[in-house]
């Protein structure tokens, strides 16, 4: 690997490889992503696919209004599909694994709600096909619709349930060529705004023509079919641009989101007019269940929202009814008001109008259902960084409520845990009961000690740790299996075992899938969650990556890497828990820092770096002192541990990471030189917030020029290594920022090289690009 010490004052014409020993992790199969039947009867195994060549990743895409799509397939563009499925009996390891042959590559597979098929969405050069297998007979998959499903905008397809097959979206018959787009000016480009605040983020991808509007109109719509098992399809609305499709837990009734006029060159496509309205099957019927006009004004501050009926979906305990969700206050976060939310309930055949369930002075989040006299509120607020959760019998506005937890979000040492679901009356998830009414709760297990995830039986009034992950494992809980918590699927792993499926019975466990190592030669790398103060007195951790074979205190210091990523906190208390969990298995993919240990590194990953807010001041007003402060304690505890030689740090991030480093280069002397991948670092260019600050450029000019390296590019003395995507995508880390960053660092005479990678987006995918990437740094 190499370092900004040894770099060439050209760049290369061609791409260049790491060395052959990084080259080999590179090539090494992963293990599968899995899949579990809702019934926990059948597994499926989808092979992982290796990085993609770079004439895939760079060939052609449509980019309309936010959306980036492949115009061979109408699915998202550079989709990394799976190469082959597996299925086989849960709990059975030994058990022969049924290959799932389809002509294509799968993008993905969905059980429907019996556990009794298994639907495969392949694709091919020609499009995505439809695919279903009988698990109750022969599984193998049999194409029920051809190479025309559109997935541009998400799943193409939703299970009906009992047999009755699958609602999708599909390109049109006929659809015919894209509008091709006239050469010659009609006139100028012009753009206006009347007096009227429409404040926006920095977006990626917008429309900037008419030609553009007709693109997408072409591309992104879509007809609605109902698929049946024997392959029938039968038309249900005509071609529009439909955002999204639910079909009803009982299967009688489809909601559906269209989008409409009129288009906005502001904004993308989710804050475009969508019309909601729920279709009953049987006859054809619709109501118009919500309408949100075009949403270019919504105000930057954390918590606004868009006005109208912004959230509809169904209730997962009942066959048919729909929650809603409106802004009480105008969608502002800045109001002053008491009543912020409401949530409504609206059973089919919505009729008149919904009924008031809940009223919040926060912002409505995750609803969990559980039957006629039970539900879950989890509302938030963004700004005083709280999290409530409220029990609340559906059947009843009137009813007392009772707030279940009240606390901070960030206060991962409090969190309680979150609900365990189950398949309901209908299939869709509910709330998983205990014997005598409670609730289980799953949580991360998060503590002073480390992390280790728990299974809780709360009642109410009391609550019993039923189980909890022990050393010298990180096990997590995939699934519930009995109905008093005594048989789990979990996935076990620690710092020298694979992760793998285990079924736990008590104090017995057995693994049922082996997935083996597939990079050998980091076995012997050490992990270690040190912990540390700050100068203040906050409590801080980083997680630190010894090389194999290196002693310290015994042998001579290495060179370090700091991977950095700051996070903003409200309560100072929330700011120094110890999150990383030391147990978990590690292995390099992609472009990762890891790779660094093979050569002798110690990696430093995630330092610590909170910026604290002051009473009521934000946190990023004192960002700089804060971010200098907790690199000075990072590097000194990991020093003082004889883990590394002061004089050859690096310090590198990704995005927020990059803009960091680039930061820390310019206001300390920590580091001998920095890599900053697809950052932004010019706050200028994102006027209107960024990251976790929400005030905009002209109410807050001293914290955004204060914040940007660009506005020190003079003090960046070392060396400093830009990389960026040339197609990023991400919201205000634009290439541009890297292509002015690098400008500005040249002109002053600083030692910087700029790479950026064709077609790439905010992450590196093509094969040539992650191993040129590994050879600069």
């Amino acid at each position: 690997m190499l370092t900004l010490a040894t770099l060439a004052l050209a760049a290369p014409a061609t791409y260049e490889q790491p060395p052959a020993d990084i080259a080999a992790v590179l090539d090494a199969a992963r293990p599968p992503s899995l899949r579990i039947s809702p019934d926990q009867r059948w597994l499926v195994m989808l092979d992982r696919p290796a990085l993609p060549p770079v004439s895939e990743v760079a060939a052609p895409i449509v980019k309309v209004a936010g959306v980036r799509l492949d115009p061979r397939t109408h699915g998202p563009a550079r989709e990394n599909p799976y190469t082959a499925v597996r299925l086989r009996p849960l709990e059975a390891p030994g058990a022969k694994e049924v290959p799932m042959a389809v002509e294509g590559l799968v993008r993905d597979a969905t059980f429907d709600e019996e556990s009794r098929h298994v639907a495969l969405t392949v694709t091919t050069d020609e499009g995505i096909s439809l695919w279903v297998a009988d698990l109750g007979g022969d599984p193998k998959p049999r194409r029920l619709v051809g190479p025309r499903l559109q997935a541009a905008l998400g799943a193409p397809c939703d299970w009906l349930p009992a047999d009755q097959g699958l609602v999708c979206r599909v390109v049109p018959d006929g659809l015919g060529a894209p509008p091709a787009e006239d050469p010659t000016p009609t006139g100028p480009r012009i753009q206006e705004s009347l007096g009227r605040k429409a404040p926006a983020r920095t977006y990626a991808d917008l429309l900037q023509s008419e030609h553009d509007e007709r693109l997408m109109e072409h591309w992104l719509q879509s007809e609605l079919v109902r698929v049946s098992l024997d392959g029938e399809v039968t038309p249900l609305a005509p071609a529009a641009i439909w955002r999204w499709i639910w079909v009803s837990p009982d299967g009688s009734w489809l909601l559906t989101c269209k989008v409409h006029e009129p288009w906005s060159w502001q904004v993308p496509l989710a804050s475009f007019p969508t019309t909601m309205t729920a279709h009953e099957l049987a006859t054809g019927k619709a109501v118009v269940v919500s309408e949100l006009p075009l949403a270019d004004d919504v105000p930057i501050a954390f918590g606004s929202v868009r006005t109208g009926r912004r959230r509809v979906g169904w209730r997962a305990d009942q066959p048919a009814t729909l929650y809603v969700v409106s802004a009480l206050d105008g969608g502002d976060a800045k109001a002053e008001t008491t009543e912020r939310d409401a949530l409504e309930l609206w059973p089919a055949p919505f009729t008149g109008e919904p009924t008031r369930l809940y009223t919040s002075d926060l912002r409505v989040g995750n609803l969990s259902w559980g039957d006629d006299h039970l539900a879950l509120i989890e509302d938030q607020w963004w700004a005083t960084r709280r999290t409530r959760t409220t029990r609340v019998d559906p059947s009843d506005p009137k009813a007392e409520r009772t707030v279940i937890w009240d606390r901070s979000m960030q206060d991962e040492y409090g969190d309680p845990g979150s609900p365990m679901m189950e398949p309901g009356p209908f299939g869709d998830e509910v709330l998983r009961r205990t014997p005598t009414g409670g609730l289980w709760l799953y949580g991360q297990g998060t503590s002073p000690k480390g992390v280790y995830p728990f299974l809780d039986r709360f009642e109410w009034t009391s609550t019993k740790r039923v189980w909890q992950a022990a050393d010298p494992y990180y096990e997590s809980l995939v699934e519930m299996l009995d109905d008093e918590g005594k048989r789990l699927l979990t996935w076990r792993q620690s710092q020298t075992e694979v992760p793998n499926l285990w079924l736990r019975q008590g104090k017995r466990a057995r693994a049922l899938t082996t997935f083996a190592d597939w990079a050998p030669v980091f076995a012997d790398v050490r992990k270690e969650v040190i912990r540390y103060e700050r100068a203040d007195g906050l409590p801080l951790s980083a997680t630190v990556y010894l090389p194999p074979g290196f002693r310290p205190g015994k042998d001579a210091p290495r060179p370090a890497i700091f991977v950095v990523y700051p996070s903003e906190f409200k309560h100072r208390s929330d700011a120094g828990q110890v999150t990383a969990a030391e147990n978990t298995f590690a292995r390099p993919g992609g472009s990762s820092y890891l790779f660094f240990l093979m050569h002798g590194w110690v990696v430093v990953d995630d330092p610590q770096l909170p910026i604290v807010a002051e009473g009521d001041e934000p946190p990023n007003d004192t960002y700089v002192e804060q971010l200098v402060q907790g690199a000075e304690a990072a590097v000194e505890a990991t020093v003082s541990k004889g883990f590394l030689d002061r004089d050859r740090m690096v310090v590198s991030g990704h995005s927020y990471g990059a803009f960091t480093t680039a930061n820390l280069l310019a206001h300390s002397d920590l580091f001998r030189s920095g890599i900053a991948r697809s950052g932004a670092y010019n706050r200028s260019l994102t006027p209107f917030g960024f990251q976790g600050e929400d005030r905009t450029f002209w109410e807050a000019t001293d914290t955004y020029v204060g914040m940007s390296p660009f506005s020190v590019a003079d003090r960046v003395y070392e060396p400093i290594l830009l990389i960026h995507g040339a197609d990023d995508s991400n919201s205000g880390t634009w290439p541009m920022q890297s292509e002015r960053f690098y400008a500005a660092l040249k002109g002053l005479g600083a030692t910087v090289r700029y790479v950026e990678l064709p077609a790439e987006d905010h992450g590196y995918r093509a094969r040539e690009n992650v191993e040129h990437v590994l050879w600069e740094q």
